[in-house]
């Protein structure tokens, strides 16, 4: 978003998405068990993706109201510019920083990029691509918000059968393994910004946060109650949800509790650096992964320390957080001067 155009709430829930984010791949890349490490994990990955593309769909709703004749155009050229290419440029940089990609099949790693199954965690970027070109075209097509959350229902509705048919797949080759769990996501994907942008608790107009927000706090108890019952959770990228229904459902119901508190929170008090933080998200997102140094870093001075448990899982975190972010103010400085 350009500068003069950004949310602040918007911003801030960017932010903690990604938190949240590194927090998940500290526990689990990062390996950092501690007591309550499997059921913060499972958490997490109940929402924390879906996050992302409730608040791209408030964002393409915003827009597409402001501009409609030529919002099309534009936004594909854009998605290309910001999300296609950066996907295929992080792709081969994380294939160069992987020790291991030389030793594995190079046709393996090029099956996962063209069909964008891609790797963690850049597969991100094209679904997201994917997923809001979709949407602007749907937008396109159908005008009435009563026609668009027809077709949220109707894709929530084919995320739930391709679930089902997904877990009793055999497949032939990696090629179509890959395709068939790409297109899938994409739907779930394409779920969660089709809400987004039919915003049903209205969170750019509610007056009534509290008490929304304490229901949505009871229905994610509940609902996290029965998500957590499947263990090991679930994992968007690679489509390995263990409850399609309760996934969908804890991801908008803890997509919206985030961002109703964030709302509630930047009416009272600025939060600079989340904001900072959410606006650099993307980079953050690609930077932190254990193709870079970090976690490995962390996991060193840990053991060197003799620190273990909580104690380090929380010092992990902070020095792969930090690290990102001082990664990402020296790339910011180096294309100022180029």
């Amino acid at each position: 978003m350009d500068e003069k155009n950004r949310i602040a709430y918007i911003d801030v829930a960017k932010g903690i998405g990604i938190i949240l984010v590194v927090c998940g791949h500290v526990i689990g890349e990062g390996e950092k068990s501690f007591k309550y490490s499997n059921i913060l994990h499972d958490y997490i990955y109940s929402f924390h993706m879906a996050l992302f593309f409730i608040i791209s769909g408030i964002l393409l709703e915003k827009k597409y109201k402001q501009n409609d004749k030529y919002y099309l155009e534009n936004k594909i050229n854009s998605s290309i510019r910001n999300l296609l290419i950066p996907y295929f440029l992080w792709s081969i940089i994380y294939f160069v920083l992987d020790n291991k990609s030389l030793e594995n099949n190079v046709y393996e790693w090029v099956l996962c990029t063209v069909t964008f199954r891609g790797r963690a965690p850049i597969w991100f970027l094209a679904s997201l691509f994917w997923t809001e070109i979709a949407v602007v075209c749907i937008q396109y097509i159908v005008k009435k918000k009563r026609n668009m959350i027809i077709a949220t229902i109707l894709i929530a509705v084919l995320s739930i059968l391709s679930w089902k048919y997904y877990e009793h797949m055999n497949f032939t080759s990696i090629f179509i393994e890959y395709s068939t769990v790409f297109w899938f996501r994409s739907l779930v994907c394409l779920f969660f910004v089709l809400v987004g942008c039919i915003d049903p608790l209205k969170i750019t107009e509610n007056k009534k946060k509290t008490s929304v927000l304490i229901s949505l706090c009871i229905l994610c108890i509940i609902s996290f109650k029965i998500y957590n019952s499947y263990e090991n959770g679930s994992n968007l990228h690679t489509f390995s949800i263990k409850n399609m229904y309760v996934f969908l459902i804890a991801g908008v119901l803890g997509s919206y509790i985030v961002l109703l508190l964030c709302k509630f929170i930047c009416n009272i008090v600025s939060i600079r650096v989340f904001e900072w933080i959410g606006q650099h998200s993307l980079g953050i997102m690609c930077i932190h992964y254990t193709h870079f140094p970090f976690m490995q870093y962390a996991t060193d001075i840990c053991n060197y320390a003799g620190i273990n448990g909580g104690v380090a899982f929380i010092v992990s975190f902070v020095l792969v957080l930090a690290s990102s972010i001082f990664g990402i103010m020296i790339l910011k400085k180096v294309s100022c001067k180029i």
